[in-house]
């Protein structure tokens, strides 16, 4: 299930799902660790004897966010108990606080007692093994830890009431299934304390008078000791009310597309900037249900689509989220010129470590560091423009340079790394228009800071780069770009003329900016093999895309990604304000497969248009954005 609601604050980070369950919650870093990795922080509601959890199906649920913030809504309605439920919460910017805001609505006409409860299926650093949770009597709260984690979870009205039942227990150990089920009867136990593997539940008693409201708070604090969890707690509660959520970022952008694309253009940019991790690196994904699937998730920080996303976050004026991802990569690098590794390998934990990987150490070609090549050329590009005019980087920018002119064969091209989908070793046009666009950024960075002799090595191999790319990379008699070549034994060079919308990235980088007849006839082809001709449509990743593949008929899934690299040639190559059309068309395309909050997968499934994999997807987001931005100018040009 999709993470419709993000919230954060690059320390501690919500996610919520489709029924306004939170089933990550991620903390002192974004992506590392989850301390739900699924499992659910829910409410529920007993009512004239009856009881349902909100995630459960007398429910329906409505889901948005105050447009431009990470402020979000809910509302919630449940014909059978004649109650609404709004929830407006937000994660603090400045404080490790979750805070909701909740109003419950009587639709009946008598006065009632209504229950809510609200239940805590933790596993603290991503294990359920020694935990412990307690009723903490000072703060009226429940309070989970383990090790250097510490969460408190308590209930506040605006008439100063707050928990009045509580329960801790064991939960999926020894056959009992957890306090959860001991709410169901309108009642909790009260059991004080338990440790294990253990859960906990709440409850506070609402009278509602016939139509009447009544609003009280859900307040949860992180921390890493007992008494700062005391403290944090303690201020929440004292901080919560009228105008809380004031204070929070809010950001617009105007594509001349309508209110919905610049609303999903804002959106996009505050959800793409609650995947950092205040260390600096930028979190691919934090949607945990990868899990059912994979025993690996996407928590995890890949220098492609982080570099990619610093750059646009850079065109709207947003600078610190460059400035902390430069210093990351620094940080994994190497922090002395004499000991950097310039070079990346696949992903990174958000803490520096290295991540789980399935590329091989070994090659055909013999024993190999498994890098990636164009992940460490976007880092460069991304370095040179992000602090082009801090000379503090020279050596960082001149070891990755060098390795960059090293990696090369002797015909001028890159050799052999893994390409944009990670799945093949070769030659690939995406990497080597990555590694022609650093290098010319390498040497703008140098000549800006007096070092011109090595600008124009790095230059010069770029201009071979670009000449031997167009010509190798050639398919006879297409009049477009092969993905990848690969070097046989005997020399020969071998394309792989697959179609794949990576070429078509490559073409709109600006390495091969001039080369619009290429960009023509790439764009025609990837319309042409690509295109799912089903109700969803879309564009796939390349022809017999295995990756969550749900119906062969087509030649992949619909990515968000390679359908707006479709939306981006479209607009390059417009000479007219109808042509400029099918860029919109495919930026409602997106807008038609997103969220009500505007949130955006991965890829969908062709058919019913179910999000598959993650969701939300920063890359996607970002490219979303992209697409908006060239719409805008190319608008204006025409």
């Amino acid at each position: 299930m999709p993470r419709p609601l993000v919230l954060g604050n690059n320390s501690l980070t919500v996610g919520l799902d489709r029924h306004g369950s939170a089933r990550d919650l991620y903390y002192p870093t974004v992506g590392c660790p989850n301390h739900l990795s699924g499992h659910k922080i829910r409410l529920g509601v007993w009512a004239d004897g009856q009881f349902e959890w909100c995630d459960e199906g007398g429910w329906s649920c409505r889901q948005e966010y105050r447009v431009g913030t990470l402020v979000a809504e809910t509302r919630l309605h449940n014909a059978g108990l004649e109650l609404e439920i709004l929830i407006v919460e937000s994660v603090d910017p400045s404080h490790d606080w979750w805070a909701r805001q909740i109003t419950v609505r009587n639709l009946a006409n008598w006065q009632r007692d209504v229950r809510l409860f609200q239940t805590h299926d933790l596993r603290i650093n991503e294990t359920d093994i020694g935990d412990t949770a307690f009723y903490h009597p000072s703060l009226k709260a429940v309070v989970h830890y383990k090790d250097n984690v510490y969460l408190s979870f308590g209930f506040q009205t605006d008439d100063g009431r707050a928990v009045d039942q509580w329960a801790c227990g064991v939960k999926a150990f020894n056959g009992f299934q957890g306090t959860y089920k001991d709410a169901e009867d309108g009642h909790l136990s009260g059991k004080p304390v338990e440790q294990g593997s253990v859960d906990s539940t709440i409850g506070v008693s609402l009278p509602i008078g016939p139509g009447d409201s009544v609003s009280l708070w859900s307040l949860t604090a992180a921390s890493n000791e007992m008494i700062k969890i005391e403290q944090a707690h303690s201020e929440l509660a004292a901080a919560v009310g009228d105008g809380y959520f004031a204070s929070a970022a809010h950001l617009v952008f105007e594509s001349g597309l309508g209110t919905a694309i610049d609303k999903m253009y804002a959106q996009s940019l505050q959800i793409v900037e609650a995947h950092y991790a205040k260390d600096g690196g930028l979190v691919a994904a934090l949607d945990s249900d990868i899990m059912e699937t994979n025993r690996a998730n996407y928590g995890s920080v890949w220098f492609r689509d982080a570099s990619l996303t610093a750059l646009q976050c850079l065109e709207n004026g947003h600078t610190t989220c460059v400035r902390h991802l430069i210093a990351f990569g620094k940080r994994i690098l190497g922090d002395a010129a004499e000991r950097y590794r310039p070079y990346f390998l696949q992903k990174y934990l958000p803490n520096g470590a290295l991540a789980a990987s399935w590329h091989p150490w070994i090659s055909p070609d013999g024993p190999e560091v498994p890098f990636q090549q164009d992940e460490t050329a976007l880092y460069l590009s991304m370095l040179c423009h992000g602090a082009k005019d801090d000379p503090t980087h020279v050596a960082l920018v001149q070891a990755l340079a060098d390795f960059m002119l090293q990696h090369r064969a002797e015909d001028g091209l890159p050799l052999p790394s893994w390409d944009l989908w990670e799945e093949r070793r070769g030659v690939h046009l995406w990497t080597t228009a990555t590694v022609i666009d650093a290098l010319r950024d390498a040497a703008a960075y140098l000549a800006r800071h007096g070092i011109a002799a090595k600008a124009q090595d790095l230059t010069a191999a770029a201009d071979r780069m670009q000449a031997q790319a167009l010509h190798f990379f050639r398919t006879p008699g297409t009049g477009r770009m092969a993905r990848m070549l690969s070097r046989q034994e005997n020399g020969a060079l071998l394309l792989d003329e697959t179609p794949d919308a990576s070429v078509l990235a490559a073409l709109l980088r600006p390495a091969f900016s001039e080369e619009t007849d290429l960009l023509r006839e790439t764009t025609t082809w990837v319309e042409r093999d690509l295109r799912v001709h089903s109700p969803v449509g879309g564009i796939a990743r390349y022809a017999g895309d295995y990756y969550f593949r749900r119906n062969d008929a087509y030649p992949g899934n619909p990515w968000v990604i390679s359908t707006m690299w479709l939306a981006q040639a479209k607009a390059r190559l417009a000479s007219s304000a109808s042509e400029l059309a099918e860029t919109g068309h495919w930026l409602n395309w997106a807008l038609e497969r997103a969220e009500s909050t505007y949130v955006l997968a991965e890829q969908y499934h062709p058919d019913t248009g179910e999000p598959l994999s993650v969701s939300p997807l920063p890359w996607s987001h970002v490219a979303v954005m992209e697409t908006a931005r060239l719409y805008k100018l190319c608008r204006e040009s025409l």
